[in-house]
C-alpha cells in the first residue's frame, strides 16, 4: 500500500501568512494530480485519499491569496472531477460499476 505524505504536495513550502503567486499555485495543482495518480496505481484505500484531499483544502486557507481563492476552489474540484472520472473509468473497465 503507498505511504501518503501529509506535506504540501509542490516545492513551495508554505508561510505562515504569505499567499503563494498563481504559477506556484499550478504547480501545487499539478502535483497534487501526480500525487492523485501516484496513490491510485499504489492501491491505496480510499479513506486515505480523502484524508489527503482534507489536508489539502485546509492547507489551502493558509496558502491561497483572497485574490485567488475562487480561482483556487474552481482548479481544485477540477482536478477532482478528473480524478472521479477516472475511477469510474477504471470500475467500468473492470467490470466493477
Amino acid at each position: 500500500m503507498a505511504r501518503i505524505d501529509p506535506r504540501p504536495f509542490g516545492d513551495h513550502a508554505a508561510v505562515e501568512d504569505m499567499a503563494l503567486t498563481r504559477p506556484q499555485l499550478v504547480d501545487e495543482l499539478l502535483a497534487l494530480d501526480a500525487e492523485l495518480l501516484r496513490l491510485e496505481a499504489g492501491g491505496t484505500e480510499e479513506e486515505a485519499v480523502q484524508a489527503m484531499l482534507e489536508h489539502t483544502v485546509n492547507t489551502s486557507t493558509r496558502t491561497v491569496g483572497q485574490g485567488d481563492r475562487l480561482w483556487w476552489w474552481g482548479q481544485l474540484y477540477a482536478v477532482m472531477d478528473h480524478r472521479s472520472e477516472r475511477l469510474v473509468s477504471a470500475s467500468a473497465t473492470a467490470g466493477t460499476h
